[in-house]
């Protein structure tokens, strides 16, 4: 049995698994934010997660700790914990932009991925706002690779989560020690150490994998992975992502796929937690997300009579750039309750969904989509004021 942790945005979600990939069990845990409202994870939360998670699902596979055979993670990029010469963390992850300035310099001057840049940039952040933390910091960690820390002792990340090449480039203007170090995502990061093995209630010595980017995991694990076809995955974020053999201009390359290939795509941004969001301003009156659904498909009224949900509450880096806190009700009168908000913003997150799609085709000549099971569901209330387009719906779940 192989466990997995993958460290999401909001929620980390422990899985096990069989050898033939068949899953066992599996459990989700939402992530708290720091008591300073800093939009920070707060990362031995992460780690004290794992544990519950680990335990929770071998009481739920009906298994012993006896039959874990491997552990493996995969997760988010772009956080930056800093531990000091004993592990211990020092500085919390945020993820708002206060790093900007020094994120656009390394972009623009060297030759540095997203990711790479990213956790560089914070240090650098730190150095110039927060030195007395700077000075102590030993290592910096992204996220997947602070619980890789807490396992095996090592500080390891993979290519897509960092550099997006086998190593670090020589001009990183940072000490290069501080770093993790790059490997190829199935290698081995090292073994469960003692003290983590008494958390987890399970035995030393276990092998530990490097793991991926979640993007990367995203599409493996839906099998989606030729240049022929793509994956959307919804959870925070929609995400389509497509995995090709070559280098293309005026499309968005996000990340390689190890060892040589890349992956293209578009984002549109916090559509999974702006769900969440209008469910936890206004949920107590509509339901779960599932019941909402449920009550819009079966009245089959289209367009929240005239009521239109500009989901840009995170901004939109994909097909257009939108700013943050552009997020809008647009047409909003007094005749309009809270259910035609409801389906309004399931309306607009499930356009900006739609949209995702089309740029995605018209960037690769309408290459095969392959979507996620429970995706037809937003996708079938999507609608604009103008037509409502059901033959590319149809089109759409033909291609599943």
């Amino acid at each position: 049995m192989i466990i997995s942790f993958d460290l999401g945005t909001t929620r980390l979600k422990v899985a096990a698994f069989d050898a033939d990939g068949t899953l066992v069990a599996h459990h989700a845990e939402r992530h708290d934010e720091n008591p300073d409202h800093d939009k920070s994870g707060e990362a031995d939360g992460w780690w004290q997660a794992a544990v519950r998670g680990t335990r929770e699902v071998i009481t739920r596979s009906g298994r012993t700790a006896e039959d874990i055979s491997a552990f493996s993670l995969s997760g988010r990029a772009g956080a930056c914990v800093v531990i000091d010469d004993e592990g211990h963390v020092i500085r919390q992850p945020w993820r708002d932009r206060r790093h900007q300035q020094q994120l656009d310099h390394l972009t623009n001057t060297g030759e540095h991925s997203l990711y790479g840049a990213t956790l560089i940039a914070k240090y650098q952040w730190l150095v110039d706002n927060e030195p007395n933390i700077a000075a102590r910091a030993a290592k910096l960690l992204y996220a997947k690779d602070t619980l890789c820390f807490r396992l095996t002792g090592r500080v390891v990340t993979d290519p897509s989560s960092g550099p997006d090449t086998s190593d670090w480039p020589e001009d990183v203007p940072i000490d290069r020690s501080l770093l993790p170090v790059v490997q190829l995502p199935w290698t081995k990061a090292g073994e469960v150490t003692p003290v983590a093995a008494r958390q987890l209630g399970c035995a030393a010595g276990i092998p530990v994998a490097v793991g991926a980017h979640d993007g990367v995991s995203a599409n493996i694990g839906a099998g989606v992975i030729g240049d022929d076809s793509a994956a959307i995955t919804l959870g925070t974020h929609a995400v389509c992502r497509r995995i090709t053999n070559g280098v293309f201009d005026g499309v968005t390359r996000f990340y390689g796929f190890p060892p040589d290939k890349h992956i293209y795509g578009a984002n549109a941004l916090a559509v999974g937690q702006t769900i969440d969001w209008w469910l936890a301003t206004a949920g107590k009156d509509l339901g779960s997300a599932n019941a909402i659904l449920q009550r819009h498909r079966e009245n089959g009224v289209i367009g929240s009579h005239g009521l239109r949900f500009l989901p840009y509450l995170a901004g939109q880096l994909h097909p257009e750039k939108q700013a943050p806190g552009n997020g809008a009700f647009t047409g909003l009168s007094l005749q309009h309750d809270l259910e035609d908000m409801s389906q309004a913003l399931f309306e607009g997150c499930a356009r900006d969904r739609g949209e995702l799609c089309t740029s995605h085709r018209q960037d690769r000549q309408r290459r095969k989509t392959c979507l996620y099971r429970w995706r037809y569901r937003l996708h079938t209330m999507a609608a604009d004021d103008r037509r409502y387009d059901r033959s590319a719906c149809d089109s759409d779940r033909r291609l599943s």
